[in-house]
């Protein structure tokens, strides 16, 4: 790959390190970067490129603008985003190898691009991979509970630009997830917003912060109600314990330590397993029957199930 001609380089203006080929024959820029590519190759996967690239961008003095030889074309996305959509039409392949996960904030840009540009191709492939992550089905989501998982690295701070994208495309099946894992965040986060990858903040909307909001002091409450019953279910037949008094005494001892340290347990989270694992964990130690501890996470499985049905009318997604 080469640099283009210092005669004809614009001012301040520098070449993209991959996404630069020499004997490309349109020239993109985004920002204060520049992209030297085949225009064919674009073309022929978005009709939106066909229609850029057929209408030239003249300058001020009436004269189309080149470099190096080629039309210059400017767009208005970063050149973060616009790296990753180039990148993913000349290596998708090697892009969605799927041999390491990708991260959240390239496959957000390929989205956002993918769908602007309708590279309709790309854009399915990776929202199948976000979907991994970000799912209305709740076996699915249980696997990792909202983490990484083979596809896909996201953290914590992704919660809102991942609302903001599903929201772009349409998804709002990925909603559902990606309202619940803002919960994550401290409220000055979710006021403020957070930086995605290429510096742009990302910020709620009034509305969806509202109803983030709202949500998160209703999935308080409803921690509260799982912690509640947790405990109280009956012993299976096959309950293998010393006796019903000594299951009925462990649990409502444990119940009584939940009750006291609830200021400090409840939290917007409560599909979360780890605390109600840790517990029915802390209680077989202590003598609980496995057979008594299976049924206890089968409860415990079945109240988080049952509330991320619910989750749907919480965010105000049914309307």
């Amino acid at each position: 790959m080469a640099t283009p001609d210092s005669s004809t380089a614009l001012d301040g203006v520098q070449p993209d390190p991959d996404m630069w080929f020499e004997d490309g024959n349109v020239i993109v820029i985004a920002q204060q970067t520049a992209f030297r590519f085949h225009r064919g190759a674009l073309s022929r996967h978005s009709e939106a490129f066909r229609g850029l690239f057929s209408v030239p961008q003249p300058t001020s003095s009436g004269s189309v603008q080149t470099m190096d030889g080629c039309p210059v074309i400017h767009v208005t996305d970063t050149a973060y985003d616009f790296r990753h959509l180039v990148r993913a039409v000349y290596d998708g392949a090697s892009v969605f190898s799927g041999l390491e996960p990708m991260e959240f904030g390239a496959l957000a840009s390929i989205v956002r691009m993918s769908h602007k540009y309708q590279v309709d191709a790309i854009l399915d492939e990776a929202l199948r991979r976000l979907n991994t992550v970000y799912t209305s089905d709740f076996a699915t989501w249980d696997e990792n509970e909202g983490g990484s998982t083979a596809l896909i690295t996201v953290r914590v701070a992704d919660g809102i630009e991942a609302v903001n994208l599903f929201l772009l495309v349409g998804r709002k099946d990925m909603l559902v997830a990606a309202f619940y894992m803002c919960g994550l965040l401290h409220v000055d986060n979710l006021i403020d917003g957070i930086p995605r990858a290429d510096g742009t903040l990302e910020r709620l909307s009034t509305y969806d912060l509202q109803r983030c909001l709202t949500a998160q002091m209703a999935l308080v409450k409803h921690d509260a109600r799982i912690l509640a019953e947790l405990l109280h279910t009956d012993a299976p037949a096959d309950c293998t314990c010393p006796s019903k008094d000594f299951r009925r005494t462990l649990l409502d001892a444990r119940h009584a330590d939940v009750v006291s340290a609830l200021h400090d347990i409840l939290d917007p989270l409560p599909i979360h397993s780890t605390y109600g694992v840790e517990t029915i964990d802390d209680l077989e130690a202590e003598g609980l029957c496995d057979t008594c501890g299976e049924a206890l996470r089968a409860h415990h499985t079945a109240l988080r199930r049952d509330l991320w049905g619910r989750l749907p009318a919480f965010f105000r997604l049914l309307e």
